[in-house]
């Protein structure tokens, strides 16, 4: 319930020792938190391990990463509830020793994200393949972006193709195709390290060249079509695309789309 704790499931080699629960962020506490209850004696300086499970696609019993996805602590951002509203962190109550003031996990790993809504559209064999993401983590030199696109093909098995657009200098106007896999890359240009696209920006391009499949029905689905990408600032493990665009919304923007099978809207 609203203001409640919610128990999540654990696993590992000390997960016995513990019950865990998710506590919303309340006016008192201001930050979300999983809160580790000790059920059994632990040793002091013993290392305990324990994972927490993942949510199941209908939700419950696990964690999920956040639309924003995991960004690197910057342990400059400050102390106590300043570092615990903006980065990962511990603290305890234990009554032979509390941390009170949360204590950055430094090391806690980044992960990526593509923000909440990502786009294919398909605009024909002449104007191509419209791609639109938001980029909830930094991309830098030489970091990838990959699409999954089993209902296209391309007249060569392994290609490079055009790509235009806003974005399209990102990528240095080219990509790379692959019809063994029937994956898409897009690599980021410049040299590693340096940042070319800031957080939580939006890439939109154009990919020219590629064909449906002739063997399959003439519209563009959102099945099997996904997003994945390798960032230094966080990897983003395949995720469906939220929108992929039927043919019959050629030429129309990406805001035409709607729908868990998408289709145009009407006047559009």
């Amino acid at each position: 319930g609203a203001g409640g704790a919610i128990t999540v499931a654990l696993t590992g080699v000390s997960s016995g020792s513990f019950v865990a629960t998710w506590e919303i962020a309340t006016q008192e506490r201001p930050v979300e938190s999983v809160r580790l209850h000790v059920t059994a004696h632990l040793v002091a300086l013993a290392p305990q391990s324990l994972t927490i499970a993942a949510a199941a696609s209908g939700g419950g019993g696990g964690l999920r990463v956040p639309t924003l996805g995991l960004r690197r602590c910057d342990v400059s951002v400050g102390e106590g509830a300043e570092i615990a509203k903006k980065c990962m962190s511990l603290s305890t109550d234990a009554a032979k020793g509390p941390v009170q003031t949360a204590v950055a996990i430094e090391n806690a790993p980044a992960v990526g994200s593509f923000g909440s809504s990502s786009t294919v559209q398909w605009h024909g064999a002449m104007n191509g393949l419209g791609v639109a993401v938001t980029c909830m983590m930094p991309l830098s030199g030489g970091d990838v972006i990959s699409l999954h696109l089993p209902q296209f093909t391309h007249p060569n098995s392994s290609s490079s193709v055009l790509v235009e657009g806003r974005s399209a200098g990102v990528f240095s106007n080219m990509a790379l195709w692959n019809e063994e896999t029937r994956a898409l890359e897009l690599r980021v240009g410049g040299g590693a390290g340096v940042v070319v696209v800031e957080y939580e920006r939006s890439v939109t391009v154009r990919v020219l060249g590629l064909l449906l499949r002739t063997n399959l029905n003439s519209t563009v689905t959102g099945q099997g079509i996904s997003i994945s990408s390798l960032a230094a600032a966080g990897n983003v493990l395949a995720t469906f695309v939220s929108r992929a665009c039927r043919e019959a919304c050629m030429g129309k923007p990406a805001t035409c789309c709607k729908g868990s099978s998408p289709r145009c809207l009407r006047g559009c």
